[in-house]
């Protein structure tokens, strides 16, 4: 593997150009493995894209940051080998190892993947060492066309029933026209 380093060559007091910079895509892109963020990382990462994806994982000392379960190390060896496709969907993957943030997502048990479409989760229910589930979950939710839910379905069927009922009463009640009031004269 071939490490690039990247050198911010800004003003290191102005923390919010120091933030755009580390979070901007060619940052990401260098680097061949699921990136590690914060919590502003990832707020400004959801603010900035459509498809996001977490890897939640927790940590032995959070100043190590390293991975402390055997299963947690296994999932992400795995989940790297899908980082390139997900790239290719257009959904940024990076990893976390925040368990109280996470669980502002509602996930309550870790590992844990979240994606995010515009900034709305779903949890990855399924197997977590199945990269090609897990990919196939990926790709299912980047391309899944928008839902009309229950709600809407009842606001068409409103709109259409009072169409019919408007069509309906003035079918019936119909005021005669001036011609059919004025009688016929036969020898007209």
């Amino acid at each position: 593997m071939i490490d690039v380093q990247q050198v911010y060559e800004g003003d290191l007091t102005q923390a919010d150009m120091v933030l755009d910079w580390l979070t901007s895509q060619d940052v990401f892109e260098i680097k061949n493995e699921i990136e590690e963020v914060n919590k502003k990382m990832l707020e400004k990462l959801l603010e900035e894209n459509e498809f996001v994806t977490v890897f939640f994982y927790t940590v032995c000392n959070n100043d190590l940051n390293e991975i402390n379960s055997e299963e947690s190390r296994v999932i992400m060896d795995k989940l790297e080998n899908i980082d390139s496709e997900t790239d290719n969907f257009d959904i940024t993957f990076v990893k976390m190892a925040d368990a109280r943030y996470a669980r502002k997502w509602g996930v309550t048990n870790l590992p844990a993947i979240v994606y995010f479409r515009r900034r709305f989760p779903s949890i990855y229910r399924g197997d977590l060492h199945s990269e090609k589930d897990v990919l196939e979950w990926l790709r299912k939710n980047r391309y899944r066309q928008p839902e009309l839910n229950i709600f809407m379905y009842a606001l068409l069927a409103i709109g259409v029933a009072f169409v019919i009922y408007t069509a309906f009463l003035l079918q019936c009640f119909k005021t005669p026209t001036a011609n059919a009031l004025v009688p016929h004269h036969p020898k007209q």
